[in-house]
């Protein structure tokens, strides 16, 4: 497991997250990930870009996926690490 820095390239509002670091196996899953608001603050959803935006970024092309490092064996499944939400 990777250690990825994902950053919106979009406009930031209020009420929306900029960025997050997590766990996953590659740069595809992590780009695909997105923080979830509401419960465990470590759980994901997998983005449906197709969809409206809600509190994450507007596209695949609106989002960087930055590599940080291998992860340690007591990471052994995807998770957000910590999230950047902007409360309005």
């Amino acid at each position: 497991m990777n250690i990825y820095l994902v950053k919106r390239t979009d406009e930031v509002s209020y009420d929306e997250f900029d960025s997050f670091v997590c766990v996953a196996e590659s740069e595809d899953m992590a780009r695909n990930m997105k923080p979830v608001l509401w419960g465990n603050p470590n759980k994901f959803e997998k983005v449906k870009w197709e969809e409206e935006r809600t509190t994450w970024a507007r596209g695949i092309k609106d989002v960087t996926v930055h590599y940080l490092g291998k992860a340690t064996q007591l990471k052994r499944e995807p998770q957000i690490v910590c999230a950047s939400f902007n409360a309005g």
